[in-house]
């Protein structure tokens, strides 16, 4: 069995999106021959936000059958506390502009040096550890893996779970970002140039950080896990559909094509009224209010707080629709929920489109439809409630989705440079 060391910062038993696709690694390597240790912070129990408090004082290890976790003491610093003050923005951002030039500059005086600190004894203690994987974000945790395979002459594998400096396209950045971009793009390339290979959650996204940094990458994605939920689409809707949207909001998503399109079709239609519940959305503050100005006034819709991930998964269930939007401008991005939302079973809505990968999943695994207009969204309306559609998913397809497929491709891959 061969031993890896697995660095980042989300994991269980906080509640993020971004925990499941390190937990599938650690439930799957095993079957591979891959034995995973896996450090981390310190989390609370269902932690849903990196604001709420902590003061752990003390090393926390929990070995499994499988793996095993070394959860990093961790007490919230000013910056955490600020992160969703309405009222310090500048402070909030001066501090973070100074993390990020101590995590360059001064690391020795980072509090993030615990992870490297920690993980340079444990390979110094166990020399039968093969590879480090460093999971990002935050991309800091690429410099430690770099520092710590040179240090250890150990082989290192850079995880993008987003893009950092590649994506397109760039925002637009003020004079101070400016500067930390060139940072950023600055110590991406150095890290990631130590990296044996690096792996990422669509092949565009792939592309793009090769054609840049001229490094190997593979795509891992992120999947969904489980068996698929197969439902019974012989019946019709009487008086109600309701669609459900759940995940942080961005800027760069089209949200009021649905609300506009909702808001007609119930003025238009007696018989027959549709109601959206967005979850989890308070992410991004100014998209929350935001969409709050847009729904006001308009019970048809509302808003719930974020569930931890098996409540989410049994609230999908009683919905009607699985409802996500495209990425304007920003090609090649397979969100997660698209995975859950396939693995339920219930009908997705991809509205608008993305008229690229996200569009081409959900038609290769017959999983529910994307529209583009109003006119469409509300044919599929009236053709889901008279029973005239049924998506009875590919299951050929969806296989090589599930996270225990990729976790076998990824594992491929590392054996390679073992």
């Amino acid at each position: 069995m061969t031993r890896i060391l697995i660095l980042t910062y989300f994991y269980k038993p906080a509640n993020f999106v971004a925990c499941e696709r390190i937990h599938s690694w650690a439930k799957y390597f095993k079957e591979n021959d891959l034995y995973p240790i896996i450090i981390t912070r310190y989390w609370n129990e269902g932690q849903k936000d990196i604001v709420d408090h902590i003061n752990a004082k003390k090393l926390k290890i929990v070995k499994y059958d499988n793996y095993e976790v070394h959860y990093l003491p961790y007490k919230n610093s000013l910056r955490d506390k600020l992160a969703n003050s309405k009222k310090f923005v500048s402070i909030r951002k001066l501090l973070s502009f100074i993390t990020i030039l101590t995590e360059t500059l001064f690391f020795n005086f980072s509090r993030n040096k615990v992870f490297y600190s920690y993980s340079s004894d444990y390979l110094d203690a166990n020399v039968d550890v093969r590879i480090v994987i460093a999971s990002g974000r935050p991309f800091y945790l690429f410099k430690i893996a770099s520092l710590l395979s040179k240090k250890n002459k150990i082989k290192w594998i850079a995880d993008y779970r987003d893009e950092w400096t590649t994506i397109q396209p760039k925002p637009k950045l003020s004079f101070m970002n400016k500067f930390l971009f060139f940072i950023h793009k600055r110590n991406e390339r150095k890290w990631i140039n130590s990296s044996s290979f690096f792996s990422t959650t669509s092949e565009n996204i792939k592309n793009r950080i090769s054609e840049v940094y001229n490094k190997k990458g593979v795509v891992i994605y992120n999947g969904y896990d489980g068996e698929i939920l197969l439902q019974d689409f012989n019946y019709k809707y009487l008086n109600t559909i309701n669609i459900v949207y759940a995940g942080t909001l961005y800027s760069y998503q089209n949200t009021e094509l649905l609300i506009d399109s909702v808001k007609k079709f119930n003025r238009s239609n007696s018989s027959l009224t549709l109601k959206v519940t967005y979850v989890g959305v308070e992410a991004v503050p100014s998209e929350l209010k935001k969409l709050k100005i847009k729904i006001s006034n308009h019970p048809e819709f509302k808003i719930l707080p974020k569930m931890n991930y098996k409540d989410l998964m049994e609230f999908y269930k009683k919905m009607d629709i699985l409802y996500l939007t495209s990425y304007e401008q920003n090609k090649g991005w397979l969100p997660v929920k698209l995975f859950d939302y396939y693995k339920i079973g219930k009908p997705i809505l991809l509205f608008p489109s993305d008229n690229d990968i996200m569009s081409d999943f959900i038609k290769r695994s017959n999983s529910g439809v994307s529209c583009s207009n109003s006119k469409e969204f509300e044919s599929f309306i009236f053709r889901l409630k008279n029973g005239n559609l049924n998506f009875k998913r590919n299951k050929e397809v969806g296989s090589f989705f599930s996270r225990k497929y990729q976790a076998q491709i990824f594992c491929d891959e590392i054996k390679n440079i073992i």
